[in-house]
């Protein structure tokens, strides 16, 4: 995933986004659609970010993407590069904290 600072719009303010590239194997398609669907019906979930954009690029093989909400904070991924793997128990806590 990358994250860059986009102005959409001359009139927009820019915000900082993340955005989700993927070109999909036989079958993969669906996944990147129902990933988005299910942002859409999350709303406004705190820690949960913000499906912004999404969609299909269908030349050269095709590309999806996904634009979110950026959020600030530290990643499950540099959690247990720097603690290691967490007990079961406190990885849930992790999710829903």
């Amino acid at each position: 995933m990358m994250a860059e600072r986009v102005a959409p719009d001359e009139e927009e303010e820019a915000q900082f986004v993340a955005v989700k590239l993927c070109r999909p194997q036989p079958g993969e398609m669906p996944l990147m659609a129902k990933e988005g669907l299910a942002m859409t019906r999350l709303g406004d979930v705190p820690h949960c970010a913000r499906l912004i954009d999404m969609g299909v690029v269908a030349r050269k093989g095709g590309l999806c993407w996904i634009m979110m909400e950026h959020l600030v904070g530290t990643s499950l991924e540099e959690v247990v590069v720097t603690r290691g793997p967490l007990a079961v128990k406190e990885a849930c806590l992790a999710a829903i904290d």
